[in-house]
């Protein structure tokens, strides 16, 4: 979303507290597109050359840009969550659901590289915020472009367990392969808190190869 009088611009990557940051900065959520509140316009998820190829990199310049990056594996729960409100799917989710439903190209498509970097893997965005850490930046959000102080709202929320509940081996695995670009441009992990008793182990996606705190099951 952008904001000429702002002069800010948003890059919503979904699933990240999108639709509540534009509630509270711009006023509205961009949803309810012809009439469907699940359907936004079609700039809602522009990437960040989308949008300097449409308002031209002057404006890309001089303007306040930002997004919100989540953990990729608690995305893929979140999106699989509200994909399955959406279309009024029952099935619990299962590590053969995630496997299913993240090689889709609605999942892929919409990656943080494809959405926030350049064709070399540079980030365009001024700053990137974190879900993790969503109160603190969106108060940082919210003083640069000069609104003061905000209550953040929650829309479009899509309540679950902890996402390593939901993970196997192998799901947590693949997700870890189809996202290493983002893993390794954000810094995330399988894991977000290290593990104190065999802090070296940790293979390419933060899994400690042997301690049984690690939450899933290798075999």
């Amino acid at each position: 979303m952008i904001d000429a009088k702002l002069k800010c611009v948003f890059v919503h990557c979904q699933k990240c507290a999108g639709e509540s940051i534009e509630e509270a900065i711009f006023g509205r959520a961009d949803n309810n597109y012809g009439g469907d509140p699940f359907e936004g316009s079609p700039e809602k998820h522009f990437s960040a050359r989308q949008y300097i190829s449409k308002y031209g990199p002057n404006v890309w310049q001089e303007y306040f840009t930002f997004a919100i990056v989540r953990n990729p594996w608690d995305r893929v729960i979140s999106r699989i969550k509200y994909r399955d409100k959406r279309y009024g799917r029952v099935d619990p989710i299962t590590p053969e659901k995630i496997k299913r439903e993240v090689q889709s190209s609605v999942f892929v498509k919409n990656s943080y590289t494809n959405l926030l970097c350049d064709q070399n893997g540079r980030i365009l965005v001024d700053f990137v915020g974190r879900f993790e850490n969503l109160p603190d930046d969106f108060n940082y959000i919210v003083q640069k472009v000069g609104l003061g102080s905000l209550t953040l709202p929650h829309l479009n929320r899509t309540a679950h367990e902890d996402f390593r509940k939901y993970y196997d081996y192998d799901s947590m695995q693949l997700v870890g392969q189809i996202f290493r670009d983002d893993i390794k441009l954000l810094g995330y992990s399988f894991h977000n808190d290290p593990c104190r008793q065999c802090p070296k182990r940790f293979d390419a996606f933060g899994l400690c190869d042997r301690c049984p705190s690690a939450g899933v099951d290798r075999q």
